[in-house]
Parts: structure tokens; sequence; C-alpha cells
């Protein structure tokens, strides 16, 4: 079994594919600043290493899709400039 990891910014936003793992952990890079949700689906994978049969994408921002219907998402928060202007 292989999973395609995906990200997308907002619930109807355009999902961006992060690529192919073979394991139930990836690693996601979120920009400064950026919100995203993320998605996941799972490809057959024959013995010769032929992917096939994918499932629907599931999303952490549909409650069907996540365990309890607790759904989530990510945000980095973009660090705050360094103070200026101090005075005595």
């Amino acid at each position: 079994m292989s999973y395609e990891v995906y990200s997308k910014r907002h619930p109807n936003g355009v999902p961006l594919s992060h690529g192919m793992v073979d394991s139930e952990g990836a690693t996601i890079t979120i920009n400064e600043g950026d919100k995203v949700f993320v998605g996941v689906s799972a490809a057959y994978t024959d013995p010769d290493g032929v992917q096939s049969d994918f499932s629907e994408i599931a999303w952490s921002d549909n409650a069907v899709d996540c365990q309890g219907g607790a759904i989530f998402g990510f945000h980095n928060l973009k660090r705050p400039d360094k103070p200026k202007n101090l005075r005595k």
C-alpha cells in the first residue's frame, strides 16, 4: 500500500500533491503565514511496483474522514518583526 499526500489552503482550495509515501507518516513544509488542511489517498501497489486503484482523498477538514469527527488543520504563524524605535 502506498499513500499520496496532499494539502490545500482552504476547504474549497485546489489540492497540491506532495508525492507518494510507503509508510503512514509524511512531512509537509508549510510556508510562513500559511494555514493548510491535509489529505491522503491510498493506492494499491502490485508486486511489479505498479500503482493502481487510488482511493478518494480523505481530508482533515471533513468530519466523516476524521477520527471522532474532529476536523483539524495546520497554521504556521508568521514570526513577528523585531521591535523598533526603542526609547529611554
